[in-house]
């Protein structure tokens, strides 16, 4: 943006705006839920951790690559450095869980320049084979073009056979809000 100085008021004007929405971020609401078929394909639900986090553009090419049981492993210092937000549903636990916008982790996934919001769970695969790149207990959501602007809402499903991302709720009874 070029200014003349001809007209400053216009300049400041249009400086203002172009500062406010280039630089503003907003946030979203998430919502995880488990898929009725949890049961069914295990038997019994099975203690799940599904981890939420908004990552970097280079956290994100690390992340599609990385081996989600390595993540989960004990002394895994990638998970720890990047400042997820563990849900954890069990037989005692199957209620859904549901980030606000104004829940503390955003502050925090916006200061680091997050661009994607990564949803990890340590769900237990019930097929064969596994490439990280194409791992079902991984998804990635993009947040548009470049920190967290997407304003919508996510509604997140762990289910049998991976992490989708629905349209719409699933109707549920119980849902707890994580701050």
């Amino acid at each position: 943006m070029r200014f003349t100085g001809k007209n400053k008021v216009l300049e400041i004007s249009l400086l203002s705006i172009w500062l406010l929405t280039g630089c503003s971020a907003s946030t979203s609401d998430i919502g995880v839920y488990l898929a009725e078929d949890i049961q069914s394909n295990y038997g019994y639900c099975p203690t799940i951790e599904v981890d939420v986090v908004g990552v970097t553009e280079a956290e994100e090419k690390r992340l599609i690559a990385y081996d989600v049981d390595r993540y989960f492993a004990p002394d895994s210092q990638f998970r720890q450095n990047l400042g997820a937000v563990t849900l954890k549903f069990s037989e005692n636990d199957m209620s859904s869980k549901f980030i606000p916008d104004d829940a503390r982790c955003w502050e925090h996934w916006k200061d680091k320049g997050s661009k994607y919001i990564a949803v990890i769970s340590n769900l237990p695969l019930i097929v064969d084979g596994k490439d990280s790149a194409v791992d079902p207990r991984k998804l990635i959501i993009n947040m548009n073009d470049g920190f967290l602007i997407d304003s919508s809402v996510h509604y997140i499903e762990v289910g049998g056979s991976g992490i989708i991302e629905l349209k719409r709720p699933p109707a549920v009874e119980k849902q707890t809000e994580i701050k």
